[in-house]
């Protein structure tokens, strides 16, 4: 008994020794085969490699789902169908709409021109977007059943020379807040003065958390530069009185007025006879109505920002002598749809736009739902034509929360440029999104809480906050780096606000991008 109890034994150690054995090369096959895939991703060409500086590790991108939390919803479609072509010359946008035509059986089409198609007309089945080979498909979901085969409705007809995806309804990317009144500036100027007068400045410049964070989860923060952490004597304005986010990027004490440069905003519209836009608004289109007025404020609010002259004893406005054009994308209540942002963007671009500032977002859903190829056909023609397209990040995340969420659509493009939103301390805001997926990176970050500007108000002005507010500081900056040199854009342009940016090694990129611009001293 005892033979065969030690036979026994050793036999089952020999089979465990050769299942632990069969396990190993196993592992060792599944390493290989990782390994050999990784390299060949590592080898495929990316997208745009050439043109924005992609500086994430991989890993970054395959982070766990979970701290990601889920999206509000998922993006909703509006319907309609934005089919591009991936070679965007004359000829291969006809060659889509003749097999269209063939296919999906389009007749009455319609094309974008100068001054804009101001809504579809309903009895239309296509508008063709033709600088940037892209045709907005109205049509019955059951006709495109031929060329959209996946859940996401993206065409696997590639050989074809397109792709067909969904249009969806996008939105701003503004947290509201209670309007300023006159009073309050007033109040807030003399208080300001008093404060730089004291003598132990120096000791009082480490700042409180904003009120919007107190009584919140306390969560770590990171060491911020110098020029982040205090607002010293080199930031206060020769002027009587500039707003936050100027002194930080120090716009205040920059020469530079942006002085013939054509900036476009493609949101909600503007106030047309607010008076800091006096004689400076060059053009406007409207996708959503006969005006351009705005009658939600959003679109004033971030004009201000990029390019309005103050009209206060508060300095607001970056670019003040920028010619400005106006394309309106969203309706009243601040929503519209993707494929009038995409003609306010060809149209910008046809006007000579050399800097578009577009703070409006679509949520993304996941990383394998991947970026908008008509997104990516107006940022890459924009560069191609010297010019910049600059997109809000998105206000998806409560950070406070334990809830961080991808970088929003259009910024979420390879050639957009995203920007998050930094409060006054320097920390990145509550709600700023953050970089998860490839290729939906946030690029840089701005004042983007508490942002004071121009509006639709009574007393004409208001604080709000969002990376809506955000991203116009990057592109007013833009418009004065190109008026100091009229050749920069696209690419270049990229690569001179990274250089101007302010960033510290201790700050995860994924947050802060390249860093928070800064304008010539």
């Amino acid at each position: 008994m005892a033979k065969e109890k030690k036979k026994s034994s050793s036999q089952s150690k020999k089979e465990a020794r050769s299942k632990q054995k069969a396990q190993s090369k196993a592992k060792s096959k599944d390493k290989t085969k990782s390994s050999t895939a990784s390299k060949k991703r590592a080898t495929s060409p990316e997208p745009l490699a050439d043109l924005m500086d992609r500086r994430h590790p991989q890993s970054l991108f395959v982070r766990s789902e979970q701290i990601v939390g889920n999206d509000p919803g998922e993006p909703v479609t509006t319907g309609r169908f934005l089919a591009t072509t991936l070679d965007a010359t004359p000829e291969a946008t006809k060659q889509m709409l003749r097999e269209l035509q063939d296919q999906v059986g389009v007749r009455r089409v319609v094309s974008s021109r100068d001054g804009g198609v101001f809504e579809m007309p309903k009895d239309a089945e296509a508008m063709v977007l033709q600088s940037l080979g892209i045709v907005v498909l109205c049509v019955d979901p059951s006709q495109t059943k031929a060329l959209a085969s996946t859940s996401r409705g993206q065409s696997k007809r590639k050989q074809a020379g397109f792709v067909v995806e969904p249009e969806y309804y996008c939105q701003h990317a503004v947290r509201s807040r209670s309007a300023v009144s006159a009073d309050y500036l007033r109040g807030y100027r003399d208080a300001l003065d008093q404060w730089i007068e004291q003598p132990d400045l120096e000791q009082k410049l480490i700042y409180e958390p904003e009120p919007l964070d107190r009584g919140l989860p306390p969560s770590p923060e990171p060491k911020l530069p110098l020029g982040l952490q205090t607002r010293t004597q080199p930031f206060r304005s020769p002027e009587p009185s500039s707003t936050w986010g100027l002194q930080q990027t120090r716009v205040d004490l920059c020469p530079l007025s942006g002085n013939g440069v054509r900036v476009a905003v493609i949101d909600s519209g503007l106030d047309l006879q607010h008076p800091g836009f006096t004689d400076r608004i060059a053009k406007t289109v409207s996708y959503v109505g006969r005006s351009a007025q705005d009658d939600h404020g959003h679109g004033t609010h971030c004009a201000g920002t990029l390019c309005g002259q103050e009209t206060t004893t508060l300095r607001y406005g970056i670019a003040r002598k920028a010619e400005l054009y106006v394309a309106k994308v969203l309706d009243q209540n601040g929503r519209g749809m993707e494929a009038n942002v995409i003609a306010g963007i060809e149209w910008a671009i046809n006007q000579g736009c050399r800097v578009i500032s577009v703070s409006i977002e679509r949520g993304v859903d996941s990383c394998s739902s991947g970026f908008s190829n008509a997104y990516e056909a107006a940022g890459l023609r924009a560069i191609q034509q010297n010019s910049l397209v600059i997109a809000a990040a998105g206000n998806r995340s409560r950070r406070s929360a334990g809830i961080q969420r991808r970088v929003s659509a259009p910024a979420n493009t390879p050639s957009i440029v995203g920007v998050g939103a930094i409060r006054e301390s320097g920390h990145v805001a509550d709600f700023s999104n953050r970089t998860f997926c490839r290729y939906g990176e946030v690029d840089f970050v701005a004042p983007g809480v508490d942002v004071f500007s121009s509006d639709i108000t009574s007393d004409q002005y208001r604080t709000r906050d969002g990376t809506s507010m955000a991203t116009p500081h990057v592109a007013g900056i833009a418009a004065l780096l190109i008026e100091q040199d009229p050749g920069l854009g696209g690419e270049a342009l990229y690569r001179r606000l990274k250089e101007l940016s302010l960033m510290s090694s201790e700050l995860d990129p994924a947050d802060y991008g390249h860093g928070m611009p800064r304008a010539l001293q």
